[in-house]
């Protein structure tokens, strides 16, 4: 499963890695004689944006002595988010990566895991003239899941009277991945949406946390075929506040009609070049997992470096 894992990290960030190269291609030179009219085409009509930022929290509390009574804390975060798009006359890709983890350690007890997210996503649409330019044919591809092992710390949700805390997840368990093939609209550079026919898999790789995911115990991944509609928005609404929001739907056609829903939510806010307020809300609806709602809520401040 790992082996899984690191062989779609290559596939995807392979591509961004020659979209980079072709971003840095200069003016034709005399060796390009021959075909003068291909290499001025491929240089006007390409254009590729990076965006990559890492941020760096860090919070901490300490008493001694108070009279008022209160918890020593400490907590520690790493984000990396990093976008590239490229844009020529007939085609749009897009990836977007999002990888972050966090640390908190509250009085005596040990660190524990506040933070631990891996998300990728990937897109090809083709934009042709006429009306391809705004309703387009995509092939689209994700990817998400956690670095580290997580804990749960109040019960065992197995049900097998494990001593606390009791293991609940760690890297591809679980682990989803969707594919689908469909059509986009983007009537506008912050807006965009996309319908089409999906497949997704639920991957659990650690045998006995299975069931917790509605997987049997010899069952390591779970292939589901349906319908998937994604609706992107990204856009600065204030001066130095960018919200960026992603609605996905996911209908299963014959295992379950109640579609899974994820809805993310990501705010900047930047107060100089290097300070940031950043947020973020997540809910989640599978009834595979859970009949109700996953809500997950992150705020901090901290150190923004602009890599690109």
């Amino acid at each position: 499963m790992k082996t899984y894992f690191f062989g779609l990290l290559y596939v995807v960030f392979l591509p961004i890695t020659f979209a980079q190269q072709a971003s840095e291609i200069g003016p034709a030179t005399s060796e390009d004689a021959e075909a003068p009219e291909l290499a001025a085409d491929t240089v006007a009509t390409r254009e590729v944006t990076l965006d990559a930022t890492g941020k760096t929290s860090f919070a901490q509390t300490g008493f001694r002595n108070w009279a008022e009574g209160g918890i020593n804390s400490l907590a520690i975060g790493q984000l990396i988010e990093a976008t590239a798009q490229i844009e020529s006359e007939r085609w749009l890709t897009k990836y977007d990566v999002r990888l972050g983890f966090g640390l908190i350690k509250q009085d005596t007890l040990a660190f524990r895991k506040s933070e631990d997210v891996i998300r990728i996503n990937a897109s090809w649409a083709y934009t042709g003239p006429g009306m391809f330019r705004n309703l387009s044919p995509t092939l689209a591809l994700s990817f998400r899941s956690q670095f580290a092992a997580g804990l749960n710390y109040d019960k065992d949700p197995t049900g097998q009277g494990r001593l606390l805390p009791v293991k609940v997840s760690d890297l591809l368990a679980p682990a989803t991945t969707n594919q689908s093939i469909g059509l986009s609209y983007r009537p506008s550079n912050v807006f965009r949406t996309r319908l089409g026919l999906a497949s997704k898999q639920t991957i659990v790789a650690i045998e006995r946390l299975r069931p917790l995911y509605a997987l049997q115990p010899d069952q390591g991944v779970r292939v589901e075929a349906g319908l998937e509609s994604v609706s992107e928005f990204d856009k600065e609404v204030v001066s130095n506040v960018r919200w960026k929001s992603q609605l996905s739907v996911f209908s299963a056609v014959v295992t379950d009609i109640v579609p899974d829903v994820m809805w993310e939510n990501y705010i900047s806010m930047r107060v100089n070049s290097w300070l940031q307020f950043n947020s973020s809300l997540l809910a989640i609806f599978d009834r595979d997992i859970t009949s109700e709602i996953q809500f997950k809520e992150v705020f901090g401040i901290g150190l923004a470096i602009t890599f690109i």
